[in-house]
């Protein structure tokens, strides 16, 4: 049914929304190869593709795992409409100091977080799969290429990219081209 929810028509709202997730953003800079993203601090975050790709370390700091359920955070990418940025691979499966110089690895309070084991509300013994969900945003309000989460929780919006979840369980949602 065309009319069931009218994409076309939405998708320009979507990425305004994108865009206006930019605003009042804290700029963040790389220091000792970690980007870090201090919730405690602030709950929005920018940070350039060619910071992330020199980098490639981002770690995001939280008082408690609950945090990531309880409050809203955005981490901004911007700059990813260069062909450089095609083929990013974010992973959450990665641990502090894993050297691939093909990801970029997403750390919570230094430590791997791809399942945010701790987070109450897992609903199996594994703690893979967390029914309370995560109100942390992956945006890329720029991105024009492909991009690819491994083990991630949290949503990604990239109304200009392509976004194919890798490997395991991906905890969110996917708002893409």
């Amino acid at each position: 049914n065309a009319d069931y929810m009218k994409i076309p028509e939405n998708f320009d709202a979507i990425q305004s929304q994108s865009e206006a997730l930019l605003n009042g953003a804290s700029v963040v800079t790389v220091e000792n190869g970690t980007i870090t993203c201090d919730f405690t601090e602030a709950s929005v975050f920018t940070i350039t593709f060619s910071d992330v790709y020199a980098a490639r370390e981002i770690n995001m700091l939280v008082d408690n795992v609950n945090d990531l359920k309880e409050n809203k955070y955005v981490i901004n990418i911007t700059g990813m409409d260069v062909p450089e940025a095609n083929g990013f691979m974010f992973d959450a499966g990665a641990s502090q100091g894993d050297i691939n110089t093909t990801k970029t690895k997403i750390l919570l309070n230094g430590i791997n977080y791809a399942y945010a084991k701790e987070m109450t509300g897992a609903i199996d013994t594994q703690k893979q799969c967390n029914t309370d969900g995560m109100k942390l945003i992956f945006n890329f309000p720029d991105a024009t290429g492909e991009i690819f989460p491994n083990l991630l929780g949290g949503h990604v919006v990239a109304p200009k990219a392509t976004v194919t979840p890798t490997g395991g369980n991906h905890e969110g949602s996917v708002i893409a081209k």
